[in-house]
Order: C-alpha cells, then sequence, then structure tokens
C-alpha cells in the first residue's frame, strides 16, 4: 500500500492543486497572448494588443517561450519592451520552445519504465519481462 502513496498523492495534488493554492496564496493569473488576443479578427487584434500595456504594467513577471521567429512578431517585441521600461530585467524569463521536446521525449521514456516496475513489483516477479508476460497473458 505504501508503495502507491506517491501515485495517490499525485493524483490529488493534480486534481485540488489550485484549490489548496488559494487557501494560502492569491490566486495565480496567466496571461497567454496567443489565447487571450484574437487572432481572427484584425480590430479585435489591435484592440488586444492596446490593452497588452496595462496588463504587463501590473505583472510581475514575464515568461517567453522562445523561437526563432519570436522577434519577427512585432507584438512580440512590443511586449517585451513594455515590461523591460520599468526596468523588470531579472524578471524576464526565457524558455527554448525546443526545449519542451527535449523534456517530453525524456519524461515519456521515464513513464513505461515506471509502469513496469509497479507491475514488478503487483506480482512479485523478479523479471521485469516476465512481469509483462504475466500481464499480458
Amino acid at each position: 500500500a505504501a508503495r502507491f502513496l506517491p501515485w495517490l498523492v499525485f493524483v490529488f495534488f493534480l486534481c485540488f492543486w489550485q484549490s489548496l493554492r488559494s487557501v494560502f496564496r492569491r490566486p495565480l493569473v496567466v496571461f497567454v497572448d496567443k489565447l487571450c488576443i484574437a487572432q481572427h479578427d484584425p480590430a479585435l487584434k489591435a484592440k488586444g494588443i492596446r490593452g497588452l500595456s496595462t496588463f504587463l504594467d501590473r505583472s510581475e513577471e514575464l515568461t517567453i517561450l522562445w523561437s526563432s521567429r519570436y522577434f519577427t512578431r512585432l507584438w512580440c517585441v512590443y511586449e517585451l519592451a513594455t515590461f523591460l521600461r520599468h526596468g523588470q530585467a531579472q524578471q524576464v524569463k526565457l524558455f527554448p520552445v525546443a526545449m519542451a521536446r527535449v523534456l517530453l521525449v525524456i519524461a515519456s521514456s521515464s513513464v513505461p519504465a515506471r509502469i513496469l516496475d509497479d507491475f514488478n513489483y503487483i506480482l512479485g516477479s523478479s523479471d521485469i519481462f516476465a512481469a509483462v508476460i504475466q500481464v499480458a497473458c
């Protein structure tokens, strides 16, 4: 039973983290420009871009998901310049989008091994491949 405790804790926090966090701290507000600014209508897009400065003036941190196209979009340059005008360079976090692929590969390769290890424990087999064969049959 103790072996499954980490899985239970994980599922609990996955489902209830936002509720628990709101008890101890103010709610975390995230603004994702690509999702929060209309992309389908040029007039709405312009209005959303004009409102960026208000949101950025109240922001504590700017996280940039950087790709080689980031600085080719004028609104991205505007976003960064607006945030930096108050001298908050230390609050800019830059994450290369390509790194997400690497992390996904690492995470996805470790999950099957963990599941097979749990089956090994459940079945009491010392050979992991024997456990997989027992489950498959």
